[in-house]
């Protein structure tokens, strides 16, 4: 089980030091790099499949997928984007 200030920090990426003075930490996860994916639930006895919709956090680009060849191609072409904005790798 997570130690309480473990899930303090989890929970919010402010840290407090030794100092108790607040610092934020770089993020290792940027924003511009996040995705809110849903998938649809398949009917009862039908098999597995992948569709739903996908939604960029920051520019709000949404798509509907049906494979995850589509969900996939969705981020790859969203991500491309944000590395030829941002020149970073």
């Amino acid at each position: 089980m997570a130690e309480r200030g473990e899930l303090a920090y989890a929970m919010n990426p402010l840290r407090v030091d030794k100092d108790s003075t607040m610092t934020q930490s770089q993020p290792t996860l940027p924003a511009n790099r996040a995705f809110v994916v849903q998938f649809r639930t398949p009917p009862t006895g039908a098999p597995d499949s992948y569709e739903g919709r996908v939604v960029h956090v920051v520019s709000g680009q949404e798509a509907r997928f049906s494979s995850l060849e589509e969900l996939l191609a969705f981020m790859r072409r969203i991500l491309a984007a944000v590395q030829e904005q941002t020149g970073a790798g």
